[in-house]
């Protein structure tokens, strides 16, 4: 077990390997109690992994969860404006919230859920969405579509542990399993 110093003021970021979560086992009832779930989708299979932990977590605590997918805007000076990227938007939004409500109905059962599709710069409008939902904790996947830009821009998940106000479950890909498969 790691213990580092958090950028946010009075946190501290405790790092565990596998073998330490035995500890956990040692507390006395719930560690918190979450309502509120939110989980980034992109589609990909970490952002699905990630789901299922959160899904654990939702039938632990009856706690509702958030699927949010985040269109990237990579819009130029010219596209303000233009009917096309009007266009190709709203036909991306109505795609974005059939593939969630498919994952809804795979993943989620009878948990509470709502699903949010938002556009702009992904880590910044997960943030505003755990804000404005209060959500009580973040789950989301280490990887997914960036591919090569994690280089030059740094991941969204990193983005979204620096920024966001709530707690942050980080989902590696490859990990020692501790949830059931979905069922």
């Amino acid at each position: 077990m790691k213990f580092k110093p958090s950028p946010r003021k009075g946190n501290l970021i405790v790092e565990m390997e596998p073998g330490n979560t035995r500890l956990l086992s040692r507390i006395n009832g719930p560690i918190t109690e979450l309502k509120k779930l939110l989980v980034p989708i992109d589609f990909s299979d970490c952002s699905r992994h990630a789901l299922k932990y959160a899904v654990a977590f939702a039938q632990q605590f009856t706690a509702e969860i958030t699927l949010v997918a985040v269109i990237e805007e990579n819009r130029t000076a010219f596209d303000y404006g233009n009917p096309e990227f009007a266009a190709n938007l709203e036909e991306r939004t109505a795609r974005y919230q059939i593939e969630l409500k498919k994952l809804t109905a795979d993943y989620l059962g009878k948990i509470k859920n709502r699903i949010l599709v938002k556009s702009g710069r992904p880590f910044e409008e997960i943030v505003r969405a755990a804000k404005e939902l209060d959500t009580d904790m973040i789950v989301i996947a280490t990887h997914g579509h960036t591919g090569m830009r994690h280089v030059e821009l740094g991941s969204t998940a990193e983005r979204v542990v620096r920024y966001a106000n709530c707690p942050v479950l980080v989902v590696r890909e490859k990990e020692h399993e501790f949830v059931p498969p979905v069922v």
